[in-house]
């Protein structure tokens, strides 16, 4: 059984400060340090969003997710220039992966479909493994999405946030695998993903 859920470009879940207080691209950083407050948006003003968020069917879609994932541990992983997998301790998968309105997940069990195995490899998107012309966190490394996603083997997901671009799956620890919308080199959508220090 499979349960798609679709992210979109401006679709909102949660204003974190994941992100928002981080410098640009052109400005040092690093993955194990925790992210910074975010400036320029008032208490007021985030509270507001976040109470739009909630009310959205979005929102809905996102505690579906959660309730199949949070307190499994990632046995195994994949990934391509498009998405990646999650293979869960109880034999079930999830599945992220870029869809023409931002990002598709999908979950299942068993063995994976080909079909399925495509989407993380999609020609109809880009590939930001390589440095980026985006002034963004990171722009100036590069992104090898496997070993990125491996990290998250033998930790246990403790919950997902989302942000306009962005959405993470949280690990204890403090770590999480950041999952950002970008653009490559050819302008094309594409994505990045860090194990990062939350």
């Amino acid at each position: 059984m499979k349960h798609p859920v679709t992210i979109g470009f401006t679709a909102l879940l949660l204003i974190l400060v994941y992100g928002c207080g981080k410098p640009k691209g052109n400005e040092a950083m690093r993955h194990d340090e925790p992210p910074q407050i975010g400036k320029g948006m008032e208490s007021e003003a985030l509270k507001k969003k976040m109470e739009a968020i909630q009310k959205s069917p979005y929102y809905r879609h996102v505690i579906e997710v959660q309730q199949h994932v949070v307190g499994r541990a990632v046995m195994k992983t994949e990934a391509g220039t498009s998405g990646f997998i999650l293979y869960l301790d109880n034999g079930k998968w999830v599945l992220a992966c870029l869809s023409e309105n931002g990002f598709t997940w999908k979950l299942g069990d068993g063995v994976l479909a080909e079909d399925d195995k495509k989407l993380m490899k999609s020609a109809m998107f880009g590939d930001a493994s390589a440095p980026l012309q985006e002034d963004v966190p990171h722009a100036k490394e590069g992104c090898d999405f496997g070993a990125e996603v491996s990290k998250a083997i033998g930790k246990r997901i403790t919950g997902i946030s989302v942000g306009e671009r962005c959405f993470n799956f949280c690990f204890e620890g403090s770590r999480e695998l950041d999952v950002t919308l970008r653009r490559d080199r050819s302008g094309k959508s594409a994505y990045r993903v860090y194990w990062e220090q939350w």
